[in-house]
């Protein structure tokens, strides 16, 4: 009873796998031989099997070069491109907007040293993701010149950032 399952399994598989290779024709299991049989029924002005207005019978040499047409036809059927995926739109300001949620839970005091080396360009922008009160903190503990540039940055950015926000309104 065995030996008659394990026969009967190794039959079946080779029957598929004789479809998959085209050698036993089994709809659904042969794309190739349906891709040909269905570029046969299309006709190409290159093809001169095909009946013309005059309603010209096709000569016996014409007859057996659709066969040959197919075959290229089927070589030469596109596949469909795979949609290209989208890309999910990348956050400029997501590392600062980041940064600013661990400072928040940071007092002024332990921040201020660690901004002390940042360039002023970085740390408004940095300044521009927080709330206004720890801006107002930190600020108030760095030298009186770095803050008040510090200052003019972070109000030529909220200038650029409302003309931004309008422009994008009007859009």
């Amino acid at each position: 009873m065995k030996l008659l399952i394990i026969v009967v399994i190794v039959l079946a598989g080779m029957f598929v796998i004789g479809a998959r290779a085209g050698i036993v024709d089994i709809p659904g299991l042969s794309p190739a031989k349906k891709a040909g049989q269905a570029a046969k029924g299309y006709a190409t002005d290159a093809d001169p099997a095909r009946v013309t207005k005059d309603d010209e019978k096709p000569t016996a040499e014409s007859a057996a070069e659709p066969e040959k047409t197919a075959e290229v036809a089927s070589k030469d059927v596109e596949k469909p491109k795979a949609p290209t995926p989208v890309e999910p739109e990348i956050d400029p300001l997501a590392g600062e907007k980041s940064l600013a949620r661990v400072w928040k839970g940071l007092d002024a005091a332990v921040i201020a040293p660690m901004v002390r080396t940042w360039k002023d360009e970085e740390l408004a922008r940095q300044f521009a993701a927080m709330s206004p009160k720890q801006v107002g903190e930190i600020l108030a503990l760095l030298p009186p010149d770095r803050a008040s540039k510090l200052s003019i940055l972070l109000q030529k950015r909220g200038v650029e950032d409302a003309k931004i926000a309008a422009k994008s309104e009007r859009s």
